[in-house]
């Protein structure tokens, strides 16, 4: 094979990857769109207090954690294979290279439930059904599985908007466990890179953008409050567990 022969066999085999490698990406972003549905389903049955059907929807949040974890993996051997594929004069079958690739990769790093976030965050929601569908491995006893969904944030209200954290379109949490609006926060840390003091008075930490994250808790609480208002089960003046203890009014 030629020089050039070589480099147009080897422009179409990253091309190839490359697009393999998106195919993975829209899966991964179905696959998120199916766990979202489920968790709005465990919701649910945590109101409902409807524990005899949580065995089967964990049962599936364990099989798209598999599933998740594969095409990962998947995803992470196209990688690799596209920094080090060179072109040779010897016929290759990727198909059985990437076969082995998985599994030996699979095999060194299998799935865990036990480090799944998402089948965590699944046991959290359910846990206000009252289930005992979760045994030893998941390292649930009957005590915690009969706590409602615990909050997860200090504050009762954003520091910067005064907006109460159920009232916040788009919640983000810092490393402390304070609730901002996006907006607000991103606006007063603005020609910060190195961060700044701490919006709530008393409070000695630094805060930067690179530690907001999305509050997944105080988003699952909104949503488990419009559930229960559209079921005619709202709780006014409560913080999304029914609990105003232990919160921060600032």
């Amino acid at each position: 094979m030629s020089q050039n022969a070589r480099e147009v066999s080897s422009g179409q085999v990253l091309n190839t990857i490359s697009n393999l490698v998106e195919r993975e990406k829209s899966m991964l972003m179905n696959l998120d769109t199916v766990v979202s549905s489920i968790m709005t389903a465990a919701d649910y049955l945590a109101i409902l207090k409807d524990s005899d059907q949580v065995g089967t929807y964990k049962e599936l949040v364990v099989n798209l954690g598999k599933l998740t974890h594969e095409v990962r993996t998947n995803q992470a051997v196209l990688q690799d294979l596209a920094g080090t594929y060179q072109a040779s004069l010897e016929d290759t079958d990727f198909r059985a290279l990437l076969d082995k690739l998985l599994k030996e990769r699979l095999q060194q790093h299998p799935y865990r439930p036990q480090d799944d976030q998402r089948l965590k965050e699944f046991q959290d929601v359910v846990a206000g059904a009252g289930s005992q569908a979760f045994g030893d491995e998941d390292n649930l006893g009957d005590e915690d599985l009969l706590i409602e969904d615990t909050r997860g944030w200090v504050n009762a209200k954003c520091p910067l908007s005064m907006k109460e954290v159920l009232d916040l379109e788009n919640p983000v949490k810092d490393s402390l466990g304070y609730v901002y609006e996006r907006s607000s926060i991103m606006e007063y840390l603005r020609g910060h890179p190195h961060g700044l003091k701490h919006p709530c008075a008393g409070v000695n930490h630094n805060i930067k953008e690179a530690e907001l994250k999305p509050a997944e808790d105080v988003i699952r609480a909104k949503r488990r409050q419009r559930l229960q208002q559209a079921m005619g089960d709202g709780k006014e003046g409560t913080n999304g567990d029914g609990n105003d203890d232990n919160v921060v009014d600032v």
